[in-house]
């Protein structure tokens, strides 16, 4: 496709002396198709933990550690918009993957980003995420921010795959971060109400391989 667009503004550079209107033309169509093309890209990536990927033996890891990794993935864009990231609550060891780990908090912690952007400089900036193993031996993971939280009517949409709220969104990472935590871990991902933050909170909470 990115070949094909290349061709495609060629055509638009040799006819915009020759016919205005069907450079323009051609130009809208470039655009319309490169924005599917990016679309494309995003879903490819989006989906390729969940298409084979070789999953590497559970080992023991500190979730903090694995979690800062993961938040590092959008160091730029969190620098970039002035995001404070906290990472707090007990370090719980936990034996697992940490791709699964890393794929549930980029998922998570893209959207805090995303939404982030969206407010008013002046305003708060900040994604909390704390962990903690609850008295049944449970472990939560718990993603937050200042943002602008989760509308009332879409609340119970949010999780449908393909389902989302942004305006270039594909509707794929809640889904995948959910069922990386229900199909590997036999957990649940909620929409929770604020906490310490205002915006929208999510809880993983892993029942399995968590000892």
């Amino acid at each position: 496709m990115r070949h094909a667009l290349r061709s495609l503004n060629k055509l638009v550079e040799r006819t915009r002396d020759q016919d205005a209107d069907l450079s323009a033309a051609l130009a809208k169509t470039h655009t319309d198709f490169s924005a599917q093309e990016k679309a494309l890209d995003r879903l490819f990536t989006r989906i390729e933990p969940l298409s084979g990927r070789r999953r590497g033996r559970p080992r023991e890891i500190s979730l903090h550690e694995t979690i800062a990794e993961a938040v590092s993935v959008h160091e730029a864009d969190i620098r970039r918009q002035g995001i404070a990231v906290t990472i707090g609550g007990d370090d719980v060891r936990v034996t697992a993957e940490p791709g699964d780990i890393t794929q549930v908090i980029i998922n998570l912690v893209g959207n805090s980003v995303y939404w982030l952007s969206t407010v008013p400089e002046a305003a708060e900036r900040s994604i909390l995420i704390e962990t903690e193993r609850t008295a049944e031996g449970e472990v939560d993971i718990n993603v937050s921010d200042s943002g602008p939280g989760v509308r009332e009517e879409i609340k119970d949409l949010i999780f449908d795959t393909y389902f989302s709220d942004k305006p270039d969104g594909i509707g794929l990472g809640l889904s995948i971060a959910g069922s990386v935590v229900k199909d590997f871990y036999d957990g649940d991902l909620y929409l929770v109400p604020p906490g310490r933050l205002p915006g929208a909170c999510f809880k993983a909470r892993l029942r399995r391989r968590v000892g």
